[in-house]
């Protein structure tokens, strides 16, 4: 009984802090701030409104199988429009990991190392690539709150997030060195540095 109780809790904290957008509509209210969401990126379209059809199921719609649900792509493509392309790179990497994560909970000690790779990631652009002669391109943690109440945005996701994460209870997991962080991109990143 505790347990639905705090899963409950935890859903109503997210529905209450969550960016918010209307599902049929091309805008998406980020920061504060009505952004329209563009037509393409990088050459890439971005893929359609899922509208309520996106939330029926665990794992939603992915109509351009990239590995990432299409609300949550177009939540990226909005936030993210007017930064590097390795920031939104970054985020679609994150975005993937929490769709596989959430897949299948019980995989937990198997899985958590693709949210810790798009985290090394996250904070070798964030905090270590002028050591290493690349530009610091993201100010700020991508796999934060905000994205978490994106990505897990029906009972059924964060049920599977909190099991994959009640998974992990007690586990030690080790620190990536920072001479390693960058590798740990799973993406192509001198084509993404070159624009």
């Amino acid at each position: 009984m505790l347990r639905i109780l705090i899963v409950f809790i935890f859903v109503l904290s997210l529905t209450g802090c969550m960016n918010s957008w209307d599902s049929h509509s091309t805008t998406y209210k980020v920061d504060g701030v009505v952004v329209e969401v563009p037509v393409e990126i990088d050459g890439e379209p971005v893929p359609p409104d899922p509208g309520e059809d996106g939330t029926e199921t665990l794992l939603g719609i992915d109509s351009n199988a990239n590995g990432v649900r299409d609300d949550v792509e177009r939540w990226i493509y909005a936030k993210y429009q007017n930064s590097h392309p390795i920031v939104r790179q970054i985020a679609l990497q994150a975005g993937r990991a929490a769709q596989i994560i959430i897949q299948e909970p019980e995989k937990a000690m198997e899985t958590t190392d693709l949210i810790a790779a798009a985290q090394d990631c996250n904070y070798y652009f964030r905090d270590y690539a002028n050591l290493y002669g690349d530009s610091i391109l993201v100010d700020h943690y991508i796999f934060n709150k905000e994205f978490k109440n994106v990505q897990f945005n029906t009972p059924k996701r964060v049920k599977a997030y909190l099991e994959h994460d009640s998974y992990l209870s007690g586990g030690v997991f080790p620190a990536t060195p920072i001479s390693k962080k960058k590798s740990r991109c799973h993406f192509n990143i001198d084509e993404f540095l070159s624009k």
